[in-house]
């Protein structure tokens, strides 16, 4: 088998007697990226030579921090035969898998080295709980290797009907992290496969802002560090950190935008699982760090809040694919879980009846309509320079794209404009070919300062900031301003200051350097060229490379979501040499950034003084609006018309309510590249 770069190989080991720790009887093999991984498991089948075409239901039980999953597969099989006994007319034994993977530790290789030997056996101390990488050489995430397994098993058992992931205690966390983050779920949808994850009896479960539950109060949700500061200088460092939070994610979590996760994640079912009797603060492998006292005293309490949570999070929609079921009398024992009525029922189903219940939901949607547009500023390089560079040429469009899948990840799981716009714009200011985030312009006194903006055409609300220093990603502060304060700018110090507090990631002023850009500082300070003028050719520099090309490299996204919602956002280190503490129109709305359902969203790009006077992205609204232009003759009409005739030049992109785009530019070209619901990537820089 072949998916996404992964390999199976076949592979059985016999179980090895006598063993200390347990032992799955079945390896499950897989060649990423060229190198083997073998996870164990225990099963019902040995996937890889079992191939039955009667299996319709497939359980995989994750096991808890003791690491056997032993245990746990002859637990699921003591509920199977009494859900069987229940529902005899299903057949659930004759038609159920059941599947046990074994996330092994170092003791396991040393207890019984003769049943490791010869092959790559990943390991893990606790790290398996949410998707690290294992701590031996050829590093590989768990999650990949339980994406791995199930793709197989879904390719190669052909009456496959429904997947359903179970984990208890240390399995329930691992399930919290994975539901959210393995992008196979909406693989196996689209082949008609039902999934569930039931998340059971878990010490910490992950959040997704820094809400967590008013323990004080009893009810509702507080951000901790406003609520009480002195958590943020270290009595509770970590509690938004991964594994309990979203900062500093694990590799294997970073592969989509956050956005991504949380749109795909919304349309998932996942059922929160607890006994009702596991209250104890002091119980065995209760988690008593500070992170995870703040979600609940026990694990019980932890569940319920982070129910509650998600409807808080998501809004109440959620409840229509998140669930939450309750074992009476049943303490922290995943025997009993699995066995008490409520598992028997969430666990083994009529699988027939939920892959149909899909294709019901399909129907009942109406088609998906999104578009996303995007800009890389209008200063793009010679034609020639990349005719001598055609890889250089490559890393741009290749960077367009990626911005372009970012967002169109967000959009197509049913995410907001807002989430797109910041998640396209992410991955720009994340590279160093444009002058935003990391490729950000230098000032005169070669310091880098930070302009953004993001305007959400729903509720008519922005938010933007300028002047800021030390930000990986200023879009996402503009964010942060939008949605979590009332302002609309927030500029210099205070910017830096809401950054720190709302823990968006910092980084020393070393991250924004590149050569070009640097060069580029230098050739005009020592030549003394004015403010916002190109450099004079003069082939005797043994610096002047074109550097002019960087002038307008500001970034910024427009995107229609499947709800008819318009967003717009721009990013940039504006002009280079500017005097510090300059702010362009990139964070001005109505200049630089403009959004209205009832009319269109723009972001443009170029010399930023000039956007300011002409209030350029509220112009082409006005043109749309007043004029009845369309989104071509508004966006030409104040691009190539007014803002020439003031002595600019650059360029917008707009996109109006009914998706219908205008890429403007005054110059050779602009970087640029739209996609819609189709999925179809277009990247375009010279080309009208």
């Amino acid at each position: 088998m072949r998916t996404l770069g992964i390999v199976v190989i076949a592979l059985a080991v016999a179980r090895p007697a006598g063993a200390q720790e347990e032992h799955g009887r079945f390896d499950f093999p897989l060649l990423i990226d060229g190198r083997e991984h073998v996870l164990t498991y225990e099963g019902t089948h040995d996937v890889l030579q079992d191939v039955d075409p009667d299996v319709k239901l497939v359980v995989f039980v994750h096991h808890g921090g003791s690491q056997n999953p032993t245990t746990y597969f002859e637990r699921m099989l003591a509920a199977l035969e009494a859900a069987d006994d229940d529902r005899p007319e299903l057949g659930l034994k004759a038609t159920t898998m059941v599947l046990a993977p074994g996330m092994i530790g170092e003791q396991h290789l040393l207890d019984n080295p003769d049943r490791y030997a010869g092959r790559h056996y990943p390991f893990w101390d606790g790290g398996w709980r949410e998707g690290a990488n294992s701590l031996n050489e050829l590093h590989v995430s768990n999650y990949d290797l339980l994406d791995g397994m199930v793709r197989h098993v879904a390719e190669f058992y052909p009456g496959v009907k429904a997947i359903v992931h179970v984990g208890h205690s240390a399995g329930g966390q691992l399930l919290s992290r994975y539901s959210v983050g393995t992008p196979v779920y909406d693989e196996l949808r689209r082949r008609g496969i039902y999934v569930r994850y039931i998340v059971a009896n878990p010490s910490s479960v992950l959040y997704f802002d820094r809400q967590r539950p008013d323990l004080i109060a009893g009810e509702g949700f507080v951000d901790y560090r406003n609520r009480v500061p002195f958590l943020a200088g270290g009595e509770c460092p970590e509690f938004n950190q991964y594994k309990y939070g979203f900062e500093n994610l694990v590799p294997y979590m970073t592969r989509r935008p956050v956005a991504a996760m949380l749109a795909a994640f919304r349309q998932r079912d996942v059922f929160m699982f607890q006994g009702l009797e596991d209250n104890d603060p002091l119980g065995d492998g209760v988690d008593r760090d500070c992170p995870a006292l703040l979600q609940g005293r026990y694990r019980l309490e932890r569940g319920q809040r982070y129910y509650e949570y998600l409807g808080h999070f998501f809004g109440p929609e959620i409840y229509g694919t998140k669930f939450i079921e309750f074992a009476p009398g049943v303490g922290h024992h995943s025997g009993e879980m699995f066995l008490s009525e409520a598992g028997r029922r969430i666990i083994f189903f009529d699988a027939d009846s939920a892959a149909a219940s899909i294709f019901e939901r399909e129907k009942a949607q109406e088609p998906k309509r999104f578009a996303l547009l995007i800009h890389g500023g209008g200063g793009v390089r010679d034609r020639s320079e990349f005719e001598e560079n055609p890889d250089l040429e490559q890393a741009y469009r290749d960077t367009l794209s990626a911005a372009l899948s970012a967002g169109y990840e967000v959009l197509a799981a049913g995410g907001s404009a807002v989430e797109a716009v910041e998640a396209a714009i992410v991955v720009m200011e994340d590279s160093p070919l444009f002058n935003a985030g990391r490729g950000a312009s230098y000032t005169r006194a070669g310091t880098v300062e930070l302009d953004a903006s993001l305007m959400d055409g729903r509720t008519m609300k922005a938010g933007g900031i300028a002047a800021a220093r030390h930000l990986r990603n200023p879009i996402s502060l503009a964010r942060v301003v939008l949605e979590d304060t009332p302002h609309v700018l927030v500029v210099g110090e205070g910017a830096s200051a809401l950054a720190r507090e709302m823990g968006i990631p910092w980084v020393p002023e070393s991250y924004f350097y590149t050569e070009r850009k640097w060069n580029d500082l230098l050739e005009r300070l020592e030549r003394e060229v004015p403010y916002g003028a190109a450099i004079p050719p003069d082939t005797a520099s043994s610096r002047n490379e074109n550097l002019d090309a960087g002038l307008w490299e500001t970034v910024g996204a427009v995107a229609l979501d499947a709800e008819g919602n318009l967003a717009a956002g721009t990013s940039t280190g504006g002009r280079i040499t500017k005097r510090p503490g300059r702010v362009g129109d990139s964070p001005i709305i109505g200049a630089g950034t403009y959004a209205n359902n009832d009319i269109c969203a723009v972001s443009t790009t170029g010399l930023g003084e000039k956007h300011m006077v002409l209030l350029t992205a509220k112009e082409i609204a006005s043109l749309i609006s007043y004029r009845g232009m369309s989104v071509e003759e508004a966006g030409s009409d104040a691009v190539n018309r007014q803002l020439v005739s003031l002595g600019g030049g650059g360029g917008a992109i707009v996109m109006d309510k009914d998706g219908n785009m205008a890429t403007p530019y005054t110059g050779e070209g602009m970087y640029r590249g739209w996609v819609r619901e189709d999925g179809v990537i277009e990247v375009r820089i010279y080309e009208r």
